[in-house]
């Protein structure tokens, strides 16, 4: 005979709270995530694309990288530094790059539904 075992209670989840700081963090990420693509359009008028993003990926990069060391983080390992290049690489050459080669035809308000709509799709067709 099989005897049924059965999994110990879940603990309920502690109720959040939309405070100011959470609104406003929020209201932060919408307001510079959906101006990325507006950004991106305004850039490559002058700039070529794919060098436009790679000053920008390196930028940030740097500036992370000093918010860290600052904060007495250690330098990235060898190993570090490659799965951070391949991810760079991987965003430069298809998600990021992608965007930024087809808004030299398209709007930049279209590419920023697209790309907000995907996790939708993925979801939805999974």
């Amino acid at each position: 005979m099989l005897r049924r075992v059965s999994a110990p209670p879940v603990p309920a989840a502690p109720a959040t709270r939309l405070t100011l700081p959470v609104l406003v963090c929020l209201a932060l990420v919408y307001v510079v995530w959906g101006s990325t693509y507006f950004g991106i359009k305004v850039a490559i008028e002058t700039l070529p694309p794919l060098g436009m993003l790679g000053v920008r990926f390196a930028l940030a990069g740097a500036v992370l990288m000093l918010a860290l060391r600052l904060r007495g983080a250690a330098l990235p390992t060898a190993r570090e530094w490659a799965a951070s290049a391949a991810v760079g690489l991987l965003l430069l050459g298809g998600g990021t790059g992608l965007v930024t080669l087809a808004e030299r035809e398209a709007s930049s308000s279209v590419a920023a539904m697209v790309i907000a709509v995907s996790p939708l799709f993925a979801a939805v067709f999974a």
